[in-house]
Parts: structure tokens; sequence; C-alpha cells
């Protein structure tokens, strides 16, 4: 709006919403000074390889998330993270980009990069993500977890990798019986560090940081941040940059109850209330395969 100006006219007409920006011609008395260009970013606008671009175009990723604008450039640049963002934000792709990134540009053979997930499925995803984002690299990743074969990670582990995605159960196993060097790693990530703490993993993360060496780049991505999860972050992190993406909140049109229950009696309620309820579709979540079976079971006597 130039001096003198009486009509203020609007750059956006809602299609931000959708991350897309039009021309709009507005009509002012004055028009002065320049017209300000908002443009998107996208990855091509990191110094990243062509190997890495040519990965996430693969997997048709074009514009970075909040968390990825946030991270990508802070881990590039060599700083510790400390983030808060929940799950579905892209949180993976903002270490793995930049991880992948940095250890392809060293060039040097051995393990590079270390990712502790809670869950094997979880780790599984990571490590699906980071093959195939990094297919153009040439890097090599292997993942560590329970209901795996146990003797294939060993001789991944030893014939040399230059990403390992683990649970923090597996790696203290293999470390029990193999001879695991990391020496070498430059990069430690610590995904989803409150659901650790709350599945009692916090005495083994921090063992496992004792085995590592002192200098290296540190990534904690965690949805909320407990006091234990801050206490470990000032611990173990250099003057960590710290991101913290808002939280969703849920859809006002959801009604949403929590029943308080021994673990024996959870199966039981489910049952009365799908009695109760009115509905026509369900979909549940378990955290056991124990207890996906077990509701299984009940829905089939059903």
């Amino acid at each position: 709006q130039g001096a003198g100006s009486k009509h203020v006219g609007s750059l956006c007409d809602g299609c931000c919403h959708r991350n897309e920006f039009r021309f709009i011609f507005v009509s002012c008395l004055k028009i002065t000074h320049k017209i300000l260009v908002i443009k998107r970013l996208k990855f091509t606008d990191f110094e990243l390889s062509d190997a890495v671009l040519d990965g996430l175009r693969d997997v048709q990723f074009d514009s970075p998330t909040p968390i990825q604008k946030a991270c990508i450039p802070e881990i590039l640049a060599g700083r510790d993270i400390l983030a808060t963002a929940q799950t579905g934000t892209g949180k993976t792709g903002a270490f793995a980009i930049p991880v992948l990134e940095q250890v392809y540009r060293s060039g040097s053979k051995g393990l590079k990069a270390l990712i502790l997930s809670p869950t094997r499925e979880l780790a599984q995803q990571i490590e699906e993500q980071i093959f195939a984002i990094g297919y153009h690299t040439g890097l090599t990743t292997v993942s560590v977890i329970g209901g795996s074969d146990f003797a294939a990670q060993a001789r991944a582990l030893k014939g040399g990798v230059d990403i390992v995605v683990a649970t923090p159960g597996r790696l203290m196993d293999q470390k029990k019986v193999s001879e695991l060097d990391f020496a070498s790693i430059e990069y430690f990530v610590l995904d989803e560090a409150d659901r650790m703490l709350d599945m009692g993993f916090l005495p083994d993360i921090k063992k496992i940081i004792s085995w590592l060496p002192d200098k290296r780049q540190n990534l904690l991505f965690s949805a909320t941040m407990p006091k234990e999860i801050a206490r470990l972050a000032e611990e173990f992190m250099v003057k960590p940059f710290s991101v913290d993406i808002a939280r969703s909140k849920p859809n006002q049109n959801v009604t949403q109850f929590a029943y308080k229950v021994d673990s024996e009696q959870k199966v039981l309620l489910v049952r009365e209330l799908l009695h109760q309820l009115r509905w026509e579709s369900c979909i549940m979540f378990t955290s056991t395969k124990r207890g996906t079976d077990q509701l299984y079971r009940l829905l089939k006597k059903e």
C-alpha cells in the first residue's frame, strides 16, 4: 500500500490453501514500489545431489512439508535437531533426505548412520523410504528388527552397510553376539522418542548411545516432549535446533470416548461396545500382534 493509497487489495483468494499462487490484478488509486512474488519451495531449492533428487522424483516428492522445510537445511548445515511433530507430518523425510545426502557426499565406506525406531513396522517403513529415495546413490541399508532372520541381519552387519535402521531390543541382541563396530557412525537418529519411553526402551537407548563416538550429529523426533525425553536430549545433544510443528486438532464432528480397564477386560469391552453402538463399518487398532489375534478370534465367533 503506497503513501496516499485509499484501497487495499488482497493477493490471496483462498488458493493458498492448495499451495498454489496466481497473479491477481488489484485496482488501486496509486501503485508504488514492487510486487511481491511468493514462490513455493521445492526440493530442488535445497543443496541436494542429483542422485537424491532423482530418488525424490521417483517417489513423486516435489515440495517439502513444513517439518522438512525447517529441518533439512539445518541438518545439512550440521546442526543437532530436536523436533516435535506427529506421525503424518513428513518427519521421516525430514531426517532421511538430509542424512542420505550427507552420507552420499562423504563417499567413505563403513557404517555412517544409525536410526532407532520403537517398532519393527515403523523401522521397515523408514528403511523402505530410505531405499526408495536413496536408490540412485548406491548406498546400502539394513533393518535390524525382531521377527526377521537374526543370522541374515548379522551377516549384513558384518558385510558392511552405510545405514542401519533398528529397534533398540534387537540391536542390543545383535551387539551381544556380534562384534559390532560403531566407531564410524556420524549420524544418530532417534525417532518417536516418546513412544520408546512408553515402551520402556529408555535404558536401552542410553546404553546404545554410550557405544557411539562422541563426535556425531544427533537428530531426535518426538510427537510429545515428556520431561524424561527432554532430559535425555540435554545429556547427548549439542545446542540442538528446536522445531515444533503445531499439533493437528481432532475433527470437531468426531465424538471420542476413553475407557480405563484392565488388560484382560479389553476384549470383553470391545465386544460389548460393538453390540451397543450403531455402526456400518469399523476400524480397530491394537498395540500388539497378540491383541490383533484376540480381536480377530472374537469377531469371527460373533
